[in-house]
């Protein structure tokens, strides 16, 4: 029996067929589900027991189109839709009520009956990091090079995401609030060297938006492991 997660990709992209060296959902599709992606069959689980999954593969077919040129972009927006799924499925891990997906334009992505909203953001990795991986694991090339470890870069996306989320939670009016971040990837040489002081210099970036903007809570997990986010909050956190 197929996995929830190549039952989705199949579901919602019937007409992508199995190609190691195309998009993502494609290349998901002519392999077996690596061990880091693992996680994601029991978040669809989730999203499917609580009757989201249909709207769950239309954001997914409207955000990764088939219907012209594929794009990288199209591979980043469907995973951030992962992302989604797995902050669902957090919501109900934690018992924080019933979410179901908000998709609405300049609003948060989930809202959890009663009073709280959770905008889902995926860290990509670098442009640099996702053209040394395609060289290696899709055109056999051994790497003999490493991308550089920019930890400016790093903390500019979670800035970024962060004062995006912050600004829909804004037009909401009221309510609680979570940023749950899913870093979805170190870059290569990051993930050998410094994985985790990279971790821990993010649970203090957290910290310190906790002390400036304590009325929004950060969760953040790594490769989409959101069954135990590396930094994590319990109900008491948010009342």
């Amino acid at each position: 029996m197929p996995s929830p997660l190549r039952s989705f990709l199949s579901d919602a992209f019937p007409t992508i067929k199995a190609d190691p060296q195309a998009c993502w959902v494609s290349n998901i599709l002519s392999r077996d589900i690596p061990e880091q992606l693992e996680p994601l069959s029991p978040a669809i689980k989730i999203v499917d027991r609580c009757n989201q999954l249909t709207m769950l593969k239309q954001r997914a077919s409207q955000e990764h189109p088939v219907d012209r040129p594929h794009t990288q972009q199209y591979d980043d927006r469907f995973l951030d839709c992962l992302t989604e799924a797995c902050a669902f499925a957090w919501a109900v891990l934690k018992k924080l009520g019933t979410p179901e997906f908000h998709y609405r334009e300049g609003a948060p992505d989930i809202y959890v009956n009663p009073g709280i909203w959770i905008e889902a953001k995926t860290i990509h990795p670098s442009l640099e990091d996702k053209e040394l991986r395609e060289r290696v694991f899709k055109k056999g090339e051994v790497a003999g090079v490493t991308v550089p470890i920019s930890y400016e870069g790093l903390f500019r996306k979670f800035e970024y995401d962060f004062k995006d989320a912050k600004g829909k939670f804004k037009r909401q009016g009221t309510g609680k609030n979570i940023a749950f971040f899913n870093l979805a990837q170190l870059d290569v040489s990051a993930w050998l060297e410094k994985k985790e002081y990279i971790l821990a210099k993010l649970d203090q970036w957290a910290n310190s938006k906790k002390s400036s903007k304590p009325t929004i809570y950060i969760v953040i997990c790594y490769n989409y492991n959101w069954q135990g986010p590396f930094r994590d909050l319990s109900l008491s956190d948010i009342g």
